[in-house]
């Protein structure tokens, strides 16, 4: 059960419907999960929905790379309405099922792609050991270069935050689906 009401337009202050109305009027189209939670803060509402709408739409990331950081930071926390939805955007941005499995069993994928290997270890290294050593940030520079590397960051911060949010207001997943991660 979610810790919070879910807002609609009649019901938020003038701040909150400012930043709702540019949240569904831009890429999105619509109020996600997060934002609920989000939009009790209109002013952090509106940078991290800035900030998420330049790394999921604006970056310079490949579809395939932002959502595989994605699925691997909101797999950290178990963050169940955000995977189910970004499994979803990940196949059609033609990430192998089979990687996807992986991370969801919270197993190393076997990878045919060497940038998607490199974006794996970096973002897997940075969650297991909170650095990244020379050979895998080398590793990374090498496919995606330091803006690259910078956004790849950016998408897992970003994620970061919603899943806490997700956690933190018990965000139930959508309606009628079943939790896809098993822990």
């Amino acid at each position: 059960m979610s810790r919070l009401k879910m807002l609609t337009p009649e019901t938020m202050s003038p701040a909150q419907l400012k930043i709702h109305d540019e949240i569904v009027s831009g890429p999105r189209g619509k109020m996600t999960l997060p934002m609920n939670a989000w939009i009790r803060s209109p002013a952090f509402a509106d940078a991290a929905q800035k900030l998420g709408a330049f790394v999921r739409y604006d970056c310079s990331l490949e579809p395939r790379h932002i959502e595989l950081t994605i699925l691997i930071t909101v797999r950290q926390w178990v963050a169940q309405p955000a995977w189910y939805s970004h499994v979803q955007y990940a196949k059609k941005a033609g990430l192998d099922d089979a990687i996807v499995a992986a991370i969801a069993e919270r197993k190393r994928p076997v990878f045919e792609k060497a940038d998607e290997e490199a974006l794996y270890n970096l973002c897997s290294e940075l969650w297991e050991t909170r650095e990244a050593s020379d050979e895998t940030y080398n590793e990374a520079i090498k496919h995606f270069g330091e803006k690259g590397v910078m956004e790849i960051i950016g998408l897992s911060g970003y994620y970061t935050i919603t899943g806490l949010t997700l956690k933190t207001f018990k965000v139930p997943m959508q309606e009628g689906v079943e939790p896809p991660l098993k822990d």
